[in-house]
């Protein structure tokens, strides 16, 4: 070693002579401090490791010590690290030498100076700016780097290290990043430096000081290492440190006397009762073993966890039915410390023990009287040992849990018996949802527990036996401590939540919380309840199985298969869904969603999963015995109950046969009611009928997709008129009002002059009756008497005529610009409307800033005005009534509102096919028909007749064409259609004619048809005055009228004549915003 010194020393001279000879750029007082760094002599590493404790027990474990060999090998390396880097950066400045040397002296020296302050300014703490460096780099930087690592034993730095990072540092900072887990780069990156700087200031040395030095001195005294008081003072000093480097020694670390984080880890690991730790803790776990007739170890056993200790562990796990690691971990310890401190054992009592005493006599083991002590003495640990061997188990004396286990296991539960253990049985079994006990039952097994233990059985796949035996007990055990129950919680709960929700019970948010409260156990019910499952509210093993089978139904989104093609069909025929002829065999997002509008339709939990519930709901639709092909007296009461709400003219015994007409009767109730059109009297379309028999007067609410305040912002830009203001004043503001005088010319070819005299000045000659514009009054020359002129404009000429050729209207007001019309002598009042510039206007009192005008009877509606109209909740009912639904009363009903009514007389029959044929309301076709005819009176009504000319067009029939016309028919038009006011009864005739209506029938149904299909069936379902106005479906467009009130003063002549029906059909179709 010292030859090697002295070769590096003399090599360093020369070197140093070399350079300084011919390079400029190295300065003798760093070549003296890498020198000097060479020269400082190395301390000797610590690395002496206690040789190993041989342990005489089980153990026999043995510690390798380490070779003196290894020590000097470790000592030589450290010792030439800073030689080496100094070479390093010698031969570094060797070639910058070389690199510089062409350079002018003035610029090396401006570097040099750079390169002083650029060190001086170097913080001990490394700025970001400085990441990441590594071999090569040079400075302050470097030195606090090779300081920290010594400060964590990584080298073998001097006080004073160079400030150059070489190869040895690098290797060492490879040593750091590995030893901390970093990646093993050999620069000091963000991270590097971060490990570093957390470490060297660890809260855990010399100087430190809180509770966490306390917690740290109690886990070295559990480890064996010091010697600590029961509450250690929390002062990190001397005696700390060399504790923590007996533990650093002891395990191979870094011996640095830091609990650094590989150190606290390592404790942590220690602390572990696996093989390998020592401690405290591990003797008290042999002992606590020994108790329990595992091991067999002296009264003061060894601190060491070996092979041996391992494999009692194992014992103990695979005894006590624990998962087997070796490992005593936290439930492996605890279940050890449960059995230890068992209530059953010597010293203890209790009513607990006078049970066991009485166990252990039935099952022949001592002799106790019927009503033991209380007491576990002697005597009773004998018999549980005696028990234990006869068992095969360990014998310990103390009843501990696996000798309990077994004693239960022998102690079958059947009927005849009569224990306390009969009593929790009962109770299990209740709370499972079987058999019906009192809070406090007897402890005597009779016939109906038997029962209820087979119906237990059978519900949980056992062997029906009614003995509560080992497995049924298990069973029970395993389901009444279930952690699906009330007051239970955890991630598993979640996921029960969510798949309740998924299907359809419950409505959980999208992260319900872990907590299985009393909503959740009456959601759990809900699911027994409607899968007959028993109701106890507990997610037991059969409830968590039948979820699980229904999520993974093949009846669910993503499989397919034949069976697949067949729930289509039915659900088509179900009238559900619009699948084709041959539908796909994919349970897609729509199969999901018509299984989804299935179950909702028929009050099932809706999950779009076709579960056993759904399948059994639709084959008893498909096999109802209201359908196609059936017959029987409920057949006939169907019948006779459609003909009375208007779908069927059935006689009073009809057949009992259902037949076609029978199923498109269903059907066109079906669809009037909003029901699923099947044609098959299911539940829903027999409760529907129920319902409308029994009220008469139904109400159906139709959601929209747009609030209120939207609408009617929608309404607001739309053009509103109401009469509601027309004998309101209106008034204009006087500054954007010009008041003139007109007049009149009074004879012909009277000239305008373009002044008041008679000299050559005419402008204009005109005729009598030609406007003026009087402009005011000027004298001029004489005529007729008089010297008055009026001063005029015409023609956009200011000029003169006489006043005798003029006849003077009156002043009038024009407006000088578009003039808002209010309803207050206010520019913040409402507008009623605007005048466009130059109108007239008509003034009713004229007033200094406002005048008053004459103003027309509709006008703009104020915001309030339109929403009280626009909002569905107020005004008349009628205005909602379902101009697509039946009357639903007779044909003498409907004739009595067109009695006299010329042609319409008698026509009851022909209005309620009309309204059956097209879904029209009987009296809302009838009221159309009023209005067009003249009360049945107009020529279309009566009839006119139309032929053909020699063209082949129709044309009205007259006594002059009448020979030269062919096909000669009487035509008839109830609504006007057609019929242009232009030449109404020749337009209308043709149409007819066209139309091919010939007789009233005719032309009452297709007219019905014409009306249906441009009213009330149009793309936006206006099927109600109200959405005929306001037309919720497409705000603003179309709607048949601007008056705010129309929907409201339609509904007059329909509710007359509806007063007129004995108990007709009221049914109501009522908008909703949301």
């Amino acid at each position: 070693m010292r030859q090697i010194k002295l070769k590096l020393k003399n090599y360093l001279l020369l070197t140093t002579i070399a350079l300084l000879f011919f390079s400029p750029l190295i300065s003798l007082a760093e070549v003296n401090q890498e020198h000097q760094d060479v020269e400082v002599t190395q301390e000797e590493l610590d690395t002496s490791i206690d040789e190993s404790k041989e342990i005489a027990e089980e153990e026999g474990n043995e510690l390798e010590s380490t070779s003196d060999k290894q020590d000097g090998q470790v000592e030589e390396e450290l010792e030439v690290e800073e030689v080496e880097e100094v070479e390093e950066e010698i031969e570094k400045n060797e070639e910058d030498a070389k690199t510089t040397e062409q350079e002018p002296v003035d610029k090396v020296t401006e570097d040099s100076t750079n390169q002083s302050q650029s060190t001086d300014s170097t913080s001990m703490k490394l700025s970001s700016a400085t990441l990441p460096f590594g071999q090569g780099s040079k400075g302050n930087h470097v030195v606090e780097l090779k300081k920290n690592l010594t400060k964590l034993a990584i080298g073998n730095y001097p006080e004073n290290p160079s400030d150059f990072y070489g190869d040895s540092t690098t290797k060492n900072v490879v040593r750091f990043q590995k030893y901390y887990g970093l990646e093993e780069t050999g620069v000091v990156d963000q991270h590097t430096q971060s490990a570093i700087e957390e470490n060297v200031n660890s809260p855990y040395q010399i100087g430190e000081s809180g509770n966490h030095v306390v917690e740290l001195k109690k886990n070295l005294t559990t480890l064996g290492i010091g010697n600590y008081p029961a509450n250690p003072s929390g002062s990190y000093g001397d005696s700390t440190a060399r504790n923590m480097i007996r533990f650093q020694k002891l395990y191979g670390l870094n011996e640095n006397g830091i609990a650094d984080e590989v150190t606290l880890a390592k404790i942590d690991e220690m602390l572990i009762l696996r093989q390998g730790v020592s401690g405290n803790h591990v003797v008290k776990l042999k002992q606590n073993l020994s108790k329990l007739g595992i091991g067999n170890y002296p009264t003061n056993p060894s601190n060491f966890f070996g092979t041996s200790t391992t494999n009692n562990v194992l014992e103990f796990q695979r005894y006590y039915g624990l998962n087997t690691t070796g490992i005593a971990d936290e439930n492996t310890l605890s279940v050890l410390e449960r059995n230890v401190n068992s209530s059953y054992q010597i010293g203890q009592r209790g009513s607990h023990v006078v049970e066991l005493k009485k166990n252990l006599t039935e099952l022949g083991i001592g002799n106790y009287p019927a009503t033991p002590s209380g007491t576990y003495g002697d005597s009773t640990a004998r018999n549980v040992m005696k028990f234990q061997s006869s068992q095969g188990l360990k014998e310990n004396g103390i009843a501990d849990d696996v000798t309990l286990a077994k004693i239960n296991d022998l102690l079958v539960l059947q009927q005849g018996a009569r224990r306390e253990s009969v009593i929790e049985l009962k109770r299990n079994l209740s709370k499972l949802g079987i058999g019906n006990y009192p809070a406090n039952p007897s402890n005597f097994f009779g016939s109906s527990t038997t029962n209820n233990v087979k119906a237990f059985q059978q519900y949980y796949g056992l062997d029906v036996t009614g003995i509560a035996d080992a497995e049924t007990l298990d069973a029970i055990d395993r389901n009444v401590n279930s952690s699906y129950q009330v007051g239970k919680s955890g991630s598993h709960i979640v996921a029960l939540k969510q798949n309740l929700t998924i299907l359809g019970i419950g409505n959980y948010p999208e992260s319900p919380s872990g907590t299985y409260g009393d909503s959740t156990a009456r959601n759990v019910k809900r699911f027994q309840n409607y899968y007959s499952l028993n109701e106890n509210g507990i997610a037991d093993e059969t409830t968590l199985n039948k979820i699980s089978e229904i999520l993974n139904s093949p009846y669910s989104s993503g499989n397919s298969g034949a069976h697949v093609v067949e729930l289509k069909e039915n659900l088509k025929t179900l009238g559900i869904g619009n699948y084709p002829s041959n539908p796909s065999g994919s349970y897609g997002s729509s199969t999901a969603r018509n299984v989804h509008a299935f179950q909702s339709y028929y009050g099932l939990y809706e999950n779009g999963i076709a579960d056993e519930v759904t399948l059994n709901k639709i084959q008893e639709i498909l096999n109802s015995p209201y359908r196609l092909g059936n017959r029987g007296n409920h057949v006939v009461e169907l019948k006779r109950n459609l003909s009375q709400l208007g779908y069927g003219e059935y006689t009073q015994n009809p057949s009992p046969d259902y037949d076609t007409n029978t199923e498109n009767y269903v059907k066109e109730f079906q669809r009037s009611y909003g029901l699923n059109v099947s044609g098959i009297a299911d539940e829903v379309t027999l409760a529907k009928i129920d319902e409308v028999l029994a009220s008469r007067h139904v109400v159906i609410y139709q959601q929209f997709d747009i609030t209120l305040d939207q609408a009617l912002n929608v309404q607001m830009n739309q053009l509103q008129q109401t009469d509601k203001y027309r004998n309101n004043p209106a008034y204009v503001h006087s500054n954007y009002i010009e008041f003139v005088e007109r007049g009149r010319i009074t004879g012909d070819s009277v000239r305008l002059r373009t002044a008041p005299t008679f000299d050559n000045n005419i402008a204009f000659t005109v005729n009598s009756g030609t406007a003026v514009e009087i402009l005011g009054q000027v004298t001029g020359d004489l005529h007729a008497g008089s010297t008055s002129w009026y001063k005029i404009s015409y023609n956009n000429r200011t000029l003169y005529v006489h006043k005798s050729l003029v006849n003077p209207q009156g002043k009038i007001a024009l407006t000088t610009t578009r003039l808002n019309v209010r309803a207050e002598q206010n520019s913040s009042s409402h507008i009623y409307g605007t005048l466009a510039a130059g109108a007239t206007v008509n003034i009713v009192n004229e007033g200094g800033t406002w005048h008053e005008i004459r103003y027309g009877s509709w006008r703009n509606p104020t915001r309030s005005d339109v929403r009280s109209y626009l909002d569905p909740a107020r005004n008349d009912e009628f205005q909602h009534l379902d101009l697509s639904s039946s009357v639903g009363v007779s044909t003498s009903e409907i004739n009595k509102v067109i009695a006299g009514r010329g042609t319409l007389n008698g026509q009851g029959a022909a209005f309620i096919e009309a309204g059956r044929l097209h879904s029209v309301n009987e009296l809302y076709l009838i009221s159309h028909a009023l209005l067009e005819t003249g009360n049945g009176g107009s020529n279309l009504a009566k009839g006119i007749e139309v032929g053909l000319n020699s063209s082949g067009n129709p044309v009205l029939v007259t006594s002059s064409n009448r020979s030269s016309l062919t096909n000669i028919r009487t035509t008839y038009n109830m609504f006007g259609i057609g019929a242009a006011d232009t030449d109404p009864d020749r337009l209308g005739a043709i149409r007819a004619y066209q139309e091919g209506w010939f007789t009233p029938r005719q032309a009452i149904i297709g007219g019905a048809k014409f009306i249906g299909e441009r009213y009330i069936h149009n793309q936006y379902k206006q099927n109600t005055l109200y959405k005929m106005r306001w037309n919720p479906a497409n705000p603003g467009y179309p709607q048949y009228a601007t008056d705010i009130e129309w929907a409201t003063k339609q509904v007059t002549r329909i509710k007359d004549m509806y007063r007129q029906l004995d108990n007709p059909m009221l049914r109501f179709n009522i908008v909703r915003y949301k």
